[in-house]
């Protein structure tokens, strides 16, 4: 269905024409944390995205959505594409997809970091992801044979 192009399954596809699909992504904008939608905690802790529990950008029963939503720090970052780094920052694509930003939190403990999972990244490899990934496996807890087989 992609026409032979490599697509992102977790962002909007653009490429076939007859889609209509294009006004729409670019109105989306990919990755929607903190711009279109933001996600709320049993507790009233409000968070960008159901992916980042542990940002918590203020409480509803503290202070107003509008105040959380219109006047935080991290909501505005995300909100600013400019702001974006590495490879996101300079890709051609940066107002239709953004990254997961949830994803470059996981792996670079920064919202604006590029997204590691990206198709145009993954053509040419970042020594940084590699890096990342190798300390993700050197924080991952050892597996005793014995263990193993019970998993």
């Amino acid at each position: 269905m992609s026409g032979g192009e490599i697509v992102a399954p977790t962002h909007m596809y653009i490429g076939h024409p007859s889609w209509d699909l294009k006004v729409l992504a670019e109105f989306v904008g990919g990755c929607g944390a903190g711009r279109i939608y933001c996600a709320l905690q049993p507790n009233g802790d409000v968070s960008p995205c159901v992916f980042m529990p542990r940002i918590i950008l203020g409480n509803i029963t503290e202070s107003s959505f509008i105040d959380i939503w219109e006047k935080n720090e991290v909501m505005r970052r995300l909100r600013n594409r400019s702001l974006l780094k590495g490879h996101c920052g300079n890709c051609k694509y940066k107002h239709v997809c953004g990254g997961c930003r949830a994803r470059a939190l996981g792996y670079f403990n920064d919202i604006m970091a590029p997204d590691s999972g990206c198709i145009r990244e993954l053509e040419e490899p970042s020594i940084r992801f590699a890096r990342a990934l190798e300390a993700e496996h050197a924080r991952m807890p050892r597996v005793s044979e014995g263990r193993r087989n019970m998993l």
